[in-house]
């Protein structure tokens, strides 16, 4: 058998040498070129794989924001931790509730009556003659009066017609939560719990009269309101509306009772806010 090592020496007739060896049983040896083969494909894939890991090191970063950018942000978060910090504490008074009123205290001296009426027209004073000659002629209307009781309410009723007034016969406490009191010429109104009420003033005789308003919160705090030696004829009639809220604390006279409210009462005194040990 011819060697095939050297199969390929003879260049003029190579080919029809392999193919007569191939009929003959003869193969070349073709381990070598194999081997190279081989070595050519591993340099080709490992150039292959540098590429690609080359190309994935040299895909582009995502975009960093901005130090600054993250700086605002930062300090925003830190800002927004800040204000709720300083929200009050659920266990603190609220100082911005609004104030309640514990009880209103009217004192009067002079020759004046007062009245309160609240928003519905519930009355704490004396008795007006609206009120209290109604019941007169009611009792008047009875049958079984001895005379002397006929001839008493004969002259109440013509007192109150003549002066127009019923105070020296009763008093009403209409108002939920009042109280009326009267002490010579000085008399004394309490109400508790009320924001709205207005204040009625009918003057007996010519004279001077002086006029407080006290005020005492449900936190203990006080104010007082002061009109002092306002003068006053027999006719002249006092009105004002009183709440909580209100800023203008003029009281508005009707001097000779014609029904025109001609004449504005400035506060003589106004208190500052007195603290729960102080006395009104």
């Amino acid at each position: 058998m011819r060697s095939t090592n050297n199969y390929h020496k003879n260049t003029k007739f190579g080919k029809r040498e392999v193919l007569k060896n191939f009929r003959d049983g003869v193969y070349p040896d073709i381990s070598g070129v194999l081997s190279w083969f081989i070595l050519i494909l591993a340099v080709l894939c490992l150039i292959s794989s540098c590429s690609f890991f080359k190309k994935k090191e040299e895909k582009p970063e995502p975009e960093r924001k901005p130090v600054v950018a993250d700086t605002i942000l930062l300090r925003s978060m830190l800002a927004e931790s800040l204000r709720v910090k300083r929200l009050p504490s659920p266990s603190l008074p609220d100082t911005t509730k609004q104030k309640k009123v514990a009880k209103f205290t009217i004192e009067i001296s002079g020759p004046v009556e007062l009245h309160l009426y609240d928003a519905v027209g519930n009355h704490t004073g004396p008795a007006t003659p609206e009120e209290y000659l109604p019941m007169v002629e009611a009792l008047l209307s009875q049958k079984d009066l001895h005379e002397q009781e006929q001839e008493h309410l004969l002259n109440i009723k013509e007192e109150i017609i003549q002066t127009g007034s019923a105070a020296r016969f009763a008093t009403f406490k209409n108002i939920p939560g009042s109280s009326y009191n009267v002490s010579g010429e000085k008399k004394t109104a309490t109400l508790l719990g009320q924001r709205t009420f207005q204040i009625n003033l009918l003057a007996q005789d010519e004279g001077y009269f002086t006029l407080w308003i006290k005020i005492q919160y449900d936190d203990s705090t006080f104010q007082k309101i002061g009109y002092e030696n306002v003068a006053s004829t027999a006719k002249t009639k006092g009105e004002m509306e009183i709440s909580l809220e209100m800023s203008d604390w003029t009281l508005m006279l009707d001097k000779d009772g014609d029904g025109d409210f001609e004449t504005e009462v400035e506060p003589s005194s106004r208190s500052a806010t007195y603290n729960s040990d102080s006395r009104l």
